[in-house]
């Protein structure tokens, strides 16, 4: 919507716990692990190869976990700002993408993980240029890096009439890279480029090419979009690479005709789920699409699932999401003759077809009949399934007057807190009758993977608890907070738009009718000997922050901090506990246990892991010392090294200064007044000083010499 930041940066900003939520007071800084950039972000099947995870505060790290039964890990070294890893994927292990977590003395933090089929290469410096372009064949993975100085190129072969696809996997993974793909012919002249296809903006394409030659793919950042060492996973195949299924799911018990649609998917003659639950049999193929009937397992568990697919020996490159419900399902055609009439409960499978230039006509109408007094839900799923849809929901009235509308149910909340663009639109009939629910593309777009599955049901009032953090790192003898966002569901609310007289932006508010109007008390269950949780009240009233020009906006759902306090006895470690809830309303008492946010909702994750929340409990050091990873310095010429102090224990004045000495480098030893926050070390380089060197800052208490703090190392790197 106009005037909005990107979700996904502050989504992720938010989970790493980088943003300062509105009205929180100051607090202090956290030593937990940060995870900024894996290389490589996955691996083949059946291969063992070093991972080099960089980020902050990874040194001690002990072990990775991941969700996979598949995948083995050992930390082969670890240090402050990078940790080396050994990783081993077991030869029959299930392809896709899984999440891992990586444990520090200083606490706990996920990452994502992919595992492939394809054979994987690393690309090759210098290749800024066509001139420089690395060969390659495929099929194959690249692993690479990228920003917006460091363009890679890749020279391939390709024949007449030969459909290539090229996916670049980043953001999906949690690289900060925002990608670009462009091909080029063999003067270099683009003849087809992409930025954003999925909806967290990485890029893909499929090209035909009319004549056979010599051509070239270019990987480079988005409007600067990037960091040094983001990485991509650059797939580049002739064989099948599917992209959607439809329907995007089925429900357990029932057989179900898939129709799979891709490059090159003619060939695939095996289908399966997950690593073996079921096996689909192949009734038609074509080069573009897929049509094949299975059955699904009735012991199945509800959720997120993975298609798989291979041609011959050979896997495809990416399993596709598969949800599995326990309500009726059917699958419409975006040629079906419309409205259509709906029987629920039901979820209802489309894909919103392009129409040529007939944007207005990119809609989808359902009737349904309803008894007077009847509460409906109206759930477009897509966002969270990885598909490109933005849904937006409509709902009219028989005499055909708009009754409700929804496109995402907090627009403004997710500047802050978690949030979807998936509509959950929920309305109470006064008079039963015939309505109608119209689904569209925000933007009323339509074409391959404009995917959704919608969900109408009726529903009652209740609510659910989502933990806005999946670890947390306290302090012995300190108090920290849980943050966690109660949502009531089952309550029609209305979404108000609004301007300030001075602003041309759109903002919003949310108007909650009815619905589980009590309050819902949260509390950490489990904590370890020595904390202790205090009860918090979340009242039925939805949180507010300020905007940009001061006006309030609204969370979807109420924002409540859990208050821990770990006390001197409390002992280090690392603890998995619960946040639990509990609510009376309407009759009903409901223990609620709280859900833990993940950064990529897309991803598959067992639903006994969707709970745990790691509490790590630490001594932290009477100074923190924070000094940036790299100074640039020339020989013969004055130069600051910048510090930042923060004091966990108070004191008198202390004295920072090199830990060692190198030749020719020259480290100032600076005297620090008490409660002094900020300094400048003077820093000098003589001839005889190498070209780079590490050096890590301590302060001293200058009385007794004892070390109260250190800084991680900074890479001094010394020119002419």
């Amino acid at each position: 919507m106009p005037g909005m930041p990107s979700f996904r940066a502050f989504f992720l900003l938010l989970l790493e716990g980088a943003i300062a939520f509105p009205g929180a007071a100051a607090t202090e800084p956290s030593l937990a692990p940060q995870i900024a950039t894996v290389f490589p972000h996955g691996g083949r099947l059946g291969s063992s190869f070093e991972v080099a995870i960089g980020g902050a505060n990874l040194d001690g790290a002990s072990r990775l976990e991941f969700t996979s039964p598949g995948i083995e890990s050992r930390i082969v070294s670890a240090g402050p700002r990078c940790i080396t890893v050994q990783i081993t994927i077991a030869p029959r292990a299930e392809t896709g993408t899984y999440e891992f977590r990586l444990f520090t003395p200083s606490g706990t933090a996920l990452g994502l993980f992919a595992v492939g089929a394809l054979a994987e290469i690393n690309e090759v410096e210098p290749n800024d240029r066509p001139g420089l372009a690395q060969t390659i064949t495929y099929p194959v993975l690249i692993n690479g890096t990228a920003d917006a100085e460091d363009p890679d190129f890749f020279r391939f072969q390709a024949s007449a009439g030969q459909t290539l696809a090229f996916d670049i996997a980043a953001a999906r993974n949690g690289s900060p890279l925002d990608p670009v793909l462009a091909l080029l012919d063999e003067r270099g002249s683009q003849i087809a480029y992409c930025d954003d296809y999925y909806i967290e903006k990485d890029a893909h394409l499929e090209y035909t090419f009319p004549r056979g030659g010599t051509y070239f793919v270019r990987v480079n950042a988005s409007f600067s979009r990037s960091v040094p060492g983001a990485d991509y996973r650059l797939t580049v195949t002739d064989r099948a690479y599917p992209m959607y299924a439809i329907p995007a799911g089925a429900a357990r018990g029932k057989t179900v005709e898939i129709a799979v649609r891709g490059a090159n998917v003619a060939a695939i003659d095996r289908v399966w789920l997950d690593t073996d639950a079921a096996h689909a049999i192949v009734l038609s193929h074509s080069a573009g699409e897929l049509k094949v009937s299975m059955e699904v397992p009735a012991e199945l568990i509800p959720g997120r699932h993975r298609l798989h697919f291979a041609a011959g020996l050979q896997e495809a490159a990416q399993p596709l999401p598969f949800e599995v419900s326990d309500s009726p399902e059917i699958t419409v055609a975006d040629n079906a003759a419309q409205p259509v009439l709906l029987h629920p409960p039901v979820v209802v499978n489309s894909e919103i077809a392009a129409r040529g230039d007939d944007y207005l006509h990119r809609v989808h109408t359902y009737e349904f009949d309803v008894p007077e007094g009847a509460r409906y839900e109206f759930h477009a799923l897509a966002w969270e399934l990885g598909m490109r849809t933005d849904p937006v929901l409509t709902l009219y009235g028989s005499d055909g007057s708009k009754l409700a509308f929804e496109d995402d149910p907090a627009p403004n909340s997710f500047i802050h807190y978690a949030s979807t663009h998936d509509p959950d639109l929920v309305y109470k009939f006064a008079k039963a009758g015939r309505y109608r629910i119209v689904v569209r593309d925000a933007m009323y777009r339509g074409g391959p993977g404009f995917i959704y599955r919608l969900t109408v049901r009726d529903i009652q009032p209740d609510y659910h608890v989502d933990v806005l953090r999946a670890n947390v790192t306290a302090y012995v003898g300190r108090k920290t907070t849980l943050m966690a966002q109660v949502h009531r569901t089952g309550g029609v609310h209305v979404i108000e738009p609004f301007k300030n007289p001075d602003s041309e932006i759109e903002n919003f508010r949310i108007h909650e009718i009815d619905g589980w109007q009590a309050p819902v008390i949260v509390w950490a269950e489990g904590v370890p000997p020595g904390v202790t949780s205090e009860r918090v009240t979340a009242e039925p009233k939805n949180t507010t922050f300020k905007g940009n020009d001061g006006e309030d906006l609204f969370v979807d759902g109420t924002v409540v901090d859990v208050p821990l306090q770990v006390g001197p006895e409390a002992k280090p470690g690392t603890y998995k506990i619960h946040i639990r809830a509990e609510s009376s309303f309407a009759g009903r008492t409901v223990e609620r246990e709280g859900r833990v946010v993940r950064k990529n909702r897309t991803v598959k994750i067992a639903p006994e892991l969707q709970d745990d929340f790691y509490l790590t409990i630490m001594k932290p050091p009477s100074v923190l010392v924070t000094a940036p990873e790299r100074l640039a310095l020339t020989k013969g010429e004055p130069g600051h090294l910048k510090l930042n102090l923060f004091y966990f224990e108070q004191g008198g004045p202390i004295v920072v200064e090199a830990r060692t000495e190198s030749p020719g480098l020259n480290m100032g030893r600076v005297n620090v007044p008490a409660g002094s926050e900020e300094l400048e070390v003077p820093v000098t380089a003589a001839e005889g000083a190498q070209k780079s060197v590490n050096v890590v800052m301590i302060a001293r208490d200058p009385a007794s010499g004892r070390v109260l703090g250190e800084s991680a190392p900074v890479t001094v790197q010394i020119g002419k």
